[in-house]
């Protein structure tokens, strides 16, 4: 029994740091003026390009109406265009605009900054066990049912 306390704990420990890093993020976005949602629906845009509401929304596991919300506020500030989408022209595509781009791309590049020099003072090889542990875990996580996409 000792055993399963002892990872009962880790576990415990895992959803303190899970909400901290949650919490880090947040309080990093909203002094930048963005909530953290709209903060990952941004580097979502940037990062794959065109998306549509519907697949933002699967992509980052937020409700359509939140994606929708954040995606009004950016087109009223010019960092979005909505494109008609080839495939099915029922759906629009959400694309930076060249204001997003700028915008994102100032943003971003402050957030990987200091991302990266926090990856370089943890050091390369612990921040390649973290996550190669957070993909198992994940992995784990998937083949037992638990993320819902099986």
């Amino acid at each position: 029994m000792e055993k399963r306390e002892e990872i009962a704990r880790d576990l415990r420990r895992w959803y303190r740091l899970w909400r901290e890093n949650d919490a880090m993020y947040a309080r990093w976005a909203r002094a930048r003026g963005l909530s953290l949602n709209a903060l990952m629906l941004l580097c979502a845009l940037e990062d794959e390009g065109p998306l549509t509401q519907r697949s933002a929304s699967a992509a980052l596991s937020m409700p359509k109406q939140t994606v929708n919300t954040i995606l009004r506020d950016f087109e009223r500030r010019g960092l979005i265009t909505l494109v008609p989408d080839e495939a099915d022209r029922r759906n629009k595509r959400v694309e930076l605009s060249a204001a997003g781009h700028e915008y994102a791309d100032g943003l971003i590049g402050e957030l990987h900054a200091l991302e990266l020099d926090i990856m370089e003072r943890i050091g390369a090889e612990r921040m390649r066990e973290m996550l190669d542990c957070m993909e198992l875990y994940n992995s784990v996580f998937r083949g037992e049912g638990g993320s819902g996409d099986e």
